[in-house]
């Protein structure tokens, strides 16, 4: 298997069917993410909930600015795996093809994290 550039594979995403539209939909579900995190999450000085669990409640708590470790992993994750769609889209199109629907359903996964961590209490 040889390696291309990421450049031109890139530039043969317009000529496979659906593509562009499901990295528009992962690249969306991050934006949202990002100013859902950053509308609800404040710079304060006390700790905050940053996971929860049915069995025990909020289970940790931390300092304001390790909520964005959230949306910043998701970005991380669009990024690596668009450049690895890149890479692979002219050798081994359906692998490429999963690597992108696969990032769109854990962005999806990590909205629904960040909503159901930050949402306001009841």
């Amino acid at each position: 298997m040889r390696l291309t550039s990421p450049v031109r594979g890139l530039t043969k995403i317009r000529h496979l069917r659906g593509l562009p539209f499901v990295m528009t939909v992962a690249a969306t579900l991050n934006l949202g993410q990002w100013l859902y995190v950053l509308i609800r999450v404040r710079p304060q000085v006390d700790p905050i909930p940053l996971h929860y669990t049915t069995t025990f409640g909020i289970d940790r708590i931390g300092p304001w600015f390790v909520a964005y470790l959230l949306p910043l992993s998701g970005t991380v994750m669009l990024l690596l795996n668009i450049g690895l769609f890149a890479a692979l889209v002219e050798q081994q199109r359906v692998s490429a093809t999963l690597v992108m629907l696969i990032t769109a359903v854990l962005e999806l996964m990590l909205v629904g994290a960040a909503i159901l961590t930050f949402r306001p209490l009841s």
